[in-house]
């Protein structure tokens, strides 16, 4: 059985993964293709991964799946995860507004919703946890 926490990490890289990308020239994509074109079909075709907008994603996602699948580690790397994804989120969603892409600003919509519903259930375990350490103190 999959927990509120478990799911809302999941239902955070789902929806991370569909955010919508647009840039100069008329490019544009999902983040998952994008990140496999640069990841799978880009690999050995420069320095493209020490941008920091390609890190700093790469490693939220890495992390919220390292919570995903390990217990023991969920919390802090939960919020460390969505910090760093949210990084290039907020840009998309505000790159969205700014220009008025309503597809770019929707995209990152579901992303945002199940974040403050993750950040929202951790505080919830944290404040549960405290208050567990606290009756166990002698």
């Amino acid at each position: 059985m999959i927990n509120e926490r478990k799911l809302l990490i999941l239902l955070c890289l789902l929806s991370f993964c569909f955010c919508y990308f647009e840039w100069g020239g008329g490019h544009s994509g999902l983040l998952i293709g994008i990140e496999y074109s640069l990841l799978i079909e880009g690999a050995g075709k420069g320095n493209f991964m020490t941008h920091p907008f390609v890190l700093m994603p790469l490693m939220g996602q890495i992390l919220l799946l390292t919570a995903l699948l390990f217990r023991r580690f969920s919390g802090w790397l939960s919020f460390a995860g969505l910090v760093l994804c949210s990084t290039l989120a907020g840009l998309l969603l505000l790159g969205g507004i700014i220009s008025g892409k309503l597809v770019a600003t929707g995209s990152t919509i579901p992303f945002w919703v199940f974040a403050i519903l993750l950040i929202r259930r951790l505080r919830a375990d944290w404040k549960q946890q405290s208050a567990a350490d606290v009756l166990r103190k002698p």
